[in-house]
Formats: C-alpha cells, structure tokens, sequence
C-alpha cells in the first residue's frame, strides 16, 4: 500500500542465507539486544552486489528472513517442538534454504 516500487520475488540462495545466518549471529554474540537491521541490509547487499542474478533485498526482507531463521533455531532447540523437514536434504525447514540441487528430467 504505501509502497510505490514492485519487485520480483528471487529466491535466498544458500550462500545469502549463510551469510545472513553469520551476520545475525556476529550481533547476537555481541551481546546486543536489538539487531540493526538497515545497517545489516547493507552489508548483505554489498556482498550479494557481487552475484550477477541477485536482488537487492529490503529492509522488510532481510528483517523477516533473518527472524524466520532465528526462530527456527531456537525451535530446533525445544526437545518437545515438532519440527517439519525438508523432503530433499533431511534438514529442519523452519529458516532453511535447500541446497540440494533438483536434476530436472
């Protein structure tokens, strides 16, 4: 609604969400209480620019993505949460990007 500018949707590639996965966690060991989560988008975007097919990625997103990973983590450490798994490589789904690779016929 208040945004004038669309986008296409472009998938998290594996080594995006490592690295976003890298960057949340610098701060969380930092002790900080809250995440910037600007400063964070433009450092992801500084080393995304170097991927020819990557999309700069917002603020909204990366703040999203980064909270879904989160809290699937702190899900995976619930001995009692019932935790979905990806039908490709086994790994919990909750924040994951796959990094099986789909042979199509």
């Amino acid at each position: 609604m208040g945004d004038t500018e669309f986008c296409v949707h472009v998938k998290w590639s594996p080594e995006e969400a490592k690295l976003l996965r890298e960057l949340v966690d610098e701060y969380i060991d930092n002790g900080q209480d809250r995440i910037p989560w600007t400063e964070l988008t433009i450092r992801l975007n500084s080393v995304a620019a170097t991927y020819e097919d990557r999309a700069q990625r917002t603020v909204r997103s990366v703040r999203n993505r980064g909270l879904r990973m989160r809290n699937g983590i702190n899900k995976q450490k619930n001995p009692n949460a019932k935790i979905q798994r990806c039908s490709k490589c086994g790994q919990p789904r909750a924040g994951h990007v796959c990094g099986s690779v789909e042979t199509v016929a």
